[in-house]
């Protein structure tokens, strides 16, 4: 697989996942990840050894966000593929309201394994706001 369709496929697994988040579906949002993942964040590390503390976790997350929140936005997704079945990829992103407004701008790094032909979520990393 080429490069930049190796990015392709990242960012659909990615944009598949924030649809599924912003709608609170978090079902949905289980089929994105490999599990077990990792999430980090300042406050520590979560370990997230099955789907029923994954839904636990995207569900608090959802929950943590301004009443109006609508959806995020990919602004700029830049991938390292690291070996043929694992690539990271900064991510920055915005959260947005109902009224199309920015609520935050954001970035993480998420590290994406292929998982028999599927690239799936590993583990998230959460990172300051951007500059």
């Amino acid at each position: 697989m080429s490069d930049e369709a190796n990015k392709d496929a990242l960012v659909q697994v990615y944009e598949g996942y924030l649809a599924a988040f912003s709608a609170g579906d978090f079902q949905s949002v289980a089929k994105y990840f490999s599990l077990p993942a990792l999430l980090v964040q300042a406050t520590g590390s979560m370990a997230i050894p099955n789907q029923e503390l994954l839904t636990g976790v995207m569900k608090n997350l959802l929950d943590s966000l301004p009443e109006n929140f609508a959806e995020t936005k990919l602004i700029d997704f830049n991938p390292t593929r690291m070996s043929d079945d694992c690539a990271a990829a900064h991510i920055k992103y915005n959260r947005l309201s109902n009224s199309g407004e920015i609520i935050s701008k954001e970035q993480s790094v998420y590290y994406f394994v292929n998982v028999d032909g599927q690239w799936k979520i590993a583990s998230v990393v959460l990172m300051p706001p951007p500059q």
